[in-house]
């Protein structure tokens, strides 16, 4: 019986490594499905009460966020949520909230841009240092400039191609 158990075991460990990792986590799929809802939606209401997201705005453009105090911001442009900021690590000696949950892709914190294109393959556009962009997903990597890995994950509303 202990045999059988520890059989079980490894091949539910050796199973789940291989397993594709693409899928996003509970909150990016929350995060995500907030793209291209009106800014006074019940969805995103909800979801910035729940956060204590706070609102500024100019026009038909602005976002909510509560900066210091949670790791990630909506933006509107036309009162449409079109990019959530997400930050994923602090420069030294800053204590900012980060993203803690599993990050998409399995990209991890300490990722270079090199680390990333390994990961995600050929960017949409040609990569700069301090960032790359991933259209096709709606994701953009940016990094902090001293290399000490990726700062921030900003999802974008992907454009409907006329």
């Amino acid at each position: 019986m202990k045999n059988k158990i520890i059989l079980l075991l490894f091949l539910l460990v050796g199973c789940q490594q291989h397993k594709p990792v693409s899928i996003p986590q509970p909150l990016w799929r929350e995060l995500s499905n907030l793209l291209g809802k009106h800014k006074d939606s019940p969805q995103v209401k909800k979801f910035t009460i729940d956060n204590h997201l706070k609102k500024y705005s100019k026009g038909s453009s602005g976002g909510f966020s509560n900066y210091g105090k949670v790791p990630y911001s909506l933006l509107f442009r036309q009162n449409v949520i079109s990019r959530i900021n997400i930050r994923v690590s602090n420069p030294p000696n800053y204590s900012n909230p980060v993203f803690t949950e599993k990050l998409p892709y399995n990209l991890k914190p300490e990722y270079l841009p090199e680390d990333v294109i390994n990961k995600l393959g050929k960017p949409s556009h040609h990569p700069y240092r301090e960032y790359i962009n991933y259209q096709s997903l709606g994701m953009v990597v940016s990094f902090w400039k001293n290399n000490d890995g990726i700062s921030e994950i900003s999802l974008d509303l992907k454009e409907s191609k006329q």
